[in-house]
This record gives structure tokens, sequence and C-alpha cells, in this order.
């Protein structure tokens, strides 16, 4: 991964990972999917966006279903 990224790792299946995708994009420029297609994936943004998307995926939770892989929450998140 480039400097000035930052990653969260998923586990989440395709049906949920098609809404979590669908969502991103509605925030243009704040995150990428990429994955293997086996339900693993890594959500990726810049990282001056990090605290902004660890929030979404928070609310998201209450949505779909997907895990949160050993997370490091932002200093300033109440994960």
């Amino acid at each position: 991964m480039g400097p000035g990224l930052r990653a969260i790792p998923l586990e989440i299946s395709r049906a949920e990972l098609s809404f979590l995708r669908f969502t991103l994009e509605a925030h243009e420029g704040l995150a990428l999917i990429y994955g293997d297609g086996q339900g693993r994936v890594e959500v990726i943004c810049p990282a001056e966006r990090f605290s902004e998307l660890w929030s979404l995926l928070l609310e998201l939770r209450e949505s779909i279903d997907f895990t949160l892989i050993a997370p490091s929450p932002p200093a300033d998140s109440e994960a």
C-alpha cells in the first residue's frame, strides 16, 4: 500500500459487499474496496479521511453484516 493510505480489513458477504460498494461510491473519494472475491476485502482510504471512513463503517454495521478484522480505530474514535 502506498504512503498516505490506510486500510481497514473486513469479512463481508457478496450481497453485503454490493451495498457497501454502492455506499462508498456515494461518498466520492472516501475509499476504494480491494478484495479477492472470497469474502475478505480491504477498504482503503487516504490517511486524512480515515476517521470519516471509520465513523461511516461503524454506522453501517447497524444496517449490513460485516466483521472488522483487527481494526485499528483512529485515536479520536469511540470504537
